[in-house]
């Protein structure tokens, strides 16, 4: 054989062998993943859906809760759990009046190995709050129930309106399409409540993640946290093991990650200190228990504004690639390796998605596509 066959052969087989692991670990070519697109339509898009849940109230635990609070601060402790709907055509989101919080996310056009939606997060299975310390004790702002206003179809302001003309907010806007949720925190007058020696507000959140692939092993050992500081690097716990890590540099985004989704919370004033951990469910329903604890600066303003966003959908090369912040770093497709790296974000990606388009059988795209290249 001459050089040029053996350059041939040896360029097909590097095409073969990064098409195959590019198949295997992200949504855009897996043959029977939880990415069967949905038929439904979009119902009742022009108008929101509010529900009441129950809240049961225990007084004894309450007393115990409130001592401390400033004054009037208790009255938010209690009351009506409602939860509204914000959706478009890709993804339905229910944000709950406790907390003000997301406590339910579905992801219309995808289903799970078992034919249900695709959930990325679920009720009793996600926590999201704020502490800071007012009055005698630490407030929590996942135990406070919040006022629903500005209700529409894609977006929805969750109040706190306390005492002395003070407030909380927390704003949630959807576009028509796609997955990003715009997220907007507003402390209002709470400069004179929280101590002047506390210079930053602490975020818990937790979330267990679903099983919606049927081999949970390679599910779990594709699952983890990512992040990328705002220095532009990327790193991530380990997939295969319990893992955790601290540390105080400025961060843009931190991510909850499975095989083909995730879910991730970006800000445009970075988390100063990161505390994160991943670990093995001990619950048969999830796969692994995620847990950020993030820090932001507070400046004592009369008005504190916080913006973020939240992305909640597939781990799709071109749909994050779009968003410019390296999201879809995520998706394994060899990045310490360059020319695996340009082979399948330049080559690989976009002309098996032009094929994708006309033939539904992946062998034969993998073959036309060698035979193409």
């Amino acid at each position: 054989m001459d050089r040029n066959t053996i350059t041939g052969i040896v360029l097909i087989a590097l095409i073969l062998i990064t098409s195959t692991f590019f198949l295997k670990n992200t949504p855009e070519a897996e043959k029977n993943a939880v990415t069967t697109l949905q038929t439904d339509s979009l119902a009742n898009k022009n108008a929101a859906v509010v529900t009441a849940q129950d809240s049961t109230v225990n007084a004894v635990s309450d007393s115990a809760r409130n001592a401390g609070l400033p004054a009037g601060w208790a009255n938010f402790t209690s009351g009506e759990n409602k939860s509204v709907t914000l959706e478009n055509e890709d993804v339905k989101i229910n944000i709950s009046s406790k907390g003000g919080k997301v406590n339910r996310v579905e992801l219309k056009k995808y289903k799970a190995y078992n034919g249900d939606p695709v959930i990325l997060v679920k009720e009793d299975a996600n926590k999201f709050g704020f502490n800071f310390a007012a009055g005698n004790t630490t407030v929590n702002t996942e135990n406070l129930y919040f006022t629903p206003t500005g209700v529409s179809a894609k977006a929805v302001t969750m109040v706190l309106n306390l005492p002395d003309g003070k407030s909380i907010q927390q704003i949630y806007k959807l576009a028509d399409e796609g997955y990003l949720l715009d997220y907007d925190l507003n402390l209002n007058g709470l400069g004179d409540v929280i101590p002047r020696r506390d210079m930053f507000l602490d975020l818990n959140w937790e979330s267990s993640i679903i099983k919606n692939e049927q081999d949970s092993t390679i599910a779990s050992h594709n699952t983890t946290i990512h992040w990328r500081k705002t220095d532009e690097s990327h790193d991530f716990l380990s997939e295969t093991k319990d893992d955790e890590k601290k540390f105080k540099e400025n961060t843009q985004w931190v991510s909850f990650k499975q095989q083909f989704f995730c879910q991730a919370l970006i800000t445009k004033q970075p988390f100063v200190n990161v505390d994160i951990a991943s670990k093995a469910s001990t619950n048969s329903r999830f796969l692994k228990d995620m847990r950020a604890g993030l820090t932001l600066p507070y400046d004592h303003k009369p008005v504190q504004n916080y913006d973020m966003q939240f992305y909640f959908g597939p781990l799709h090369y071109k749909t994050l690639g779009k968003l410019n912040l390296d999201l879809e770093r995520q998706i394994p497709l060899g990045w310490s390796f360059f020319l695996t790296s340009w082979v399948n974000r330049f080559i690989i990606i976009p002309v098996f998605n032009f094929f994708g388009q006309f033939i539904g059988n992946y062998g034969i795209i993998i073959l036309v596509l060698t035979l193409f290249i």
